[in-house]
């Protein structure tokens, strides 16, 4: 999330003001966020929407006393932003500052821009002994190559894929390569203790990713987005097509049956999917995590 301010420059007492927020598609105004700065004194604000990309804000005192100083901010506003770097602007329109005879005092106003950019992150993806994890990634570091980003599990014995190819570092065998981000992975490794993965990188953008899923085989899926997300909700727009989702701890979605012990998608996890569509149907990518879709076997 990122905070925006409004600044006022006064030259004489203003006791409300109203004016329009208008901002792009990537950004959403997170309700109930906007708070007046120490400038107040017993006024209120409120913020209404206008449409999903604006929103209407009114500052006003019941007494009608003048909001402090000749300068600085006035309220601020909390919004999401999405993972698409680049410059946004902040427009406002529709502006009055009135003072205590109502008069509009507004000079002019002055739009703003937001830059969102993409720092590097750190993902850290705990891993037990014993078993075959299943794991995912939603960073993308420098170096992809799958001996790189398993570098911090010193007692790596196996990766693989759900399509036959293998990291084994002992043997020096790597049919692997770089790591594909829409595929999961099974590791195991033979310490006696828990172990985490570690890559920092940019975080990933999930809308941009494809690969197509059919009813030949047993799919191992990554889960890109930095938050969880329940799993009905991931793949509410294919459940007629799916047949399991599972987890590496024996938790299952099987929507054809009811069952549902999976409950929340993870970041970090890997996941195992057989879908029984052999039409192909583009997903909605707002619900899932990758634009997959099943397709003929």
């Amino acid at each position: 999330t990122v905070t925006i301010a409004v600044q006022v420059e006064n030259y004489e007492p203003f006791v409300a003001f109203q004016f329009d927020l208008s901002f792009p598609d990537s950004l959403s105004y997170i309700s109930n966020s906007v708070r007046l700065t120490s400038r107040k004194q017993d006024h209120t604000i409120q913020v209404s929407p206008i449409n999903d990309h604006s929103i209407r804000v009114v500052a006003f005192s019941m007494t009608q006393a003048s909001f402090l100083g000749n300068s600085g901010a006035v309220a601020t506003f909390a919004f999401r932003v999405g993972r698409i770097t680049g410059n946004y602007p902040i427009n406002i329109s529709n502006a009055i500052f009135s003072n205590a005879a109502s008069d509009n005092i507004l000079k002019d106003t002055y739009n703003g821009t937001l830059t969102v950019s993409n720092p590097h992150i750190e993902q850290k993806i705990p891993v037990a002994p014993s078993k075959l994890n299943m794991v995912s990634f939603n960073i993308k570091p420098d170096s992809i190559g799958v001996d790189s980003m398993f570098r911090s599990i010193e007692t790596l014995l196996v990766v693989q894929d759900d399509g036959g190819n293998f990291y084994i570092p002992p043997y020096g065998v790597n049919t692997i390569g770089d790591v594909d981000f829409s595929n999961g992975y099974q590791v195991y490794y033979t310490a006696a203790d828990s172990d985490t993965i570690v890559n920092e990188g940019y975080a990933l953008e999930p809308d941009t990713m494809h690969q197509a899923l059919d009813n030949s085989k047993l799919y191992m899926i990554a889960y890109p987005y930095q938050e969880p997300h329940a799993v009905t909700d991931v793949f509410s727009s294919i459940a007629s097509s799916v047949v399991v989702v599972q987890d590496d701890g024996g938790n299952f979605w099987i929507p054809g049956y009811g069952v549902n012990t999976l409950g929340d998608m993870q970041p970090g996890k890997g996941y195992h999917i057989y879908v029984n569509r052999s039409k192909s149907t583009r997903l909605n990518s707002s619900h899932i995590p990758l634009s997959r879709m099943p397709s003929s076997a």
